[in-house]
């Protein structure tokens, strides 16, 4: 799934009930518990929520109160759906946000309803990258990026930086991707088994996040205006006019600082967004 060397690509032989025999295709040390299996283009009816995720959410997920949930996965917009009702259920997580994790070929399929339903997206590049040929990830990612940005829902990319896993640096190629998915719109970099068992988690972090430092520097906010201009329209929100009438009156008045109060964080972020449209710096 990337440059690391733990990941094994099976080749299935024989089919014996619930048994399968497999052929390894490459060479790779599995060095802990099996993490991940992927079965690449294969629909598998399994609940998107399992029993085991319900007790995590209703234990420790209540009791810390968590801000957003990772939903691993998504195939539907009626798996945001299903999450949405069962955080529900607890009155400390009403306002929970649900990003949906692209992980799948289904997901790809249907990813504009999740777009919709979903508060977040999170694009799981190494999975992506089994069930799409590697000259293919790119184009959606790029895609999947726009959306969001349209949209006006954040959009996170994984799968950064796999060498630093056991190496201090970045490939020059790892540096630039991670740059380019500023540059083409992203919200945050995700970071897995470079934090988790990675030999320089700190350093990992500290690594990328000079990199996107660097490129929101030059970040196109001209190219994004206009994007956004051509697709919002009219007519808006009650939320979107709010946002915007705000934004217009501080850059009249020369204003320092907006300051917004909200319990979901919602008007935050569509003041953020009206912000970058007015191009305000």
């Amino acid at each position: 799934t990337g440059s690391e060397t733990t990941s094994v690509w099976l080749e299935v032989t024989e089919v014996h009930e619930e048994d399968v025999v497999c052929l390894i295709k490459n060479s790779a040390t599995l060095s802990a518990t099996l993490y991940t299996l992927h079965v690449s283009q294969i629909h598998i009816d399994l609940p998107t929520i399992t029993d085991k995720d319900k007790e995590v959410i209703s234990t420790w997920g209540v009791q810390n109160k968590i801000d957003f949930l990772s939903l691993s996965y998504t195939r539907h917009a009626e798996d945001i759906r299903h999450a949405r009702n069962y955080l529900s259920t607890f009155s400390d997580l009403n306002q929970t946000q649900i990003f949906a994790k692209i992980e799948n070929f289904e997901g790809l399929t249907h990813f504009d309803e999740i777009l919709q339903e979903a508060d977040g997206i999170i694009i799981s590049r190494g999975q992506l990258g089994i069930d799409l040929p590697p000259e293919k990830v790119f184009l959606f990612q790029k895609a999947a990026v726009y959306k969001c940005n349209m949209a006006g829902k954040p959009a996170v990319v994984t799968r950064v930086v796999d060498s630093m896993t056991d190496n201090l640096r970045p490939t020059r190629a790892e540096a630039t991707d991670v740059a380019n998915a500023v540059l083409d719109g992203s919200d945050a970099i995700l970071l897995g088994a470079e934090t988790l068992r990675g030999l320089y988690p700190v350093q990992t972090i500290s690594t990328v996040g000079k990199i996107c430092a660097e490129a929101e520097k030059v970040y196109n906010h001209d190219v994004y205006f206009k994007k956004t201009v051509k697709y919002v329209g009219e007519p808006m929100t009650h939320m979107e006019s709010i946002a915007s009438s705000a934004v217009r009156a501080a850059i009249k008045v020369k204003a320092s600082v907006i300051i917004c109060f909200t319990s979901t964080g919602r008007a935050a972020r569509f003041l953020f967004d009206i912000l970058l449209i007015f191009k305000w710096k």
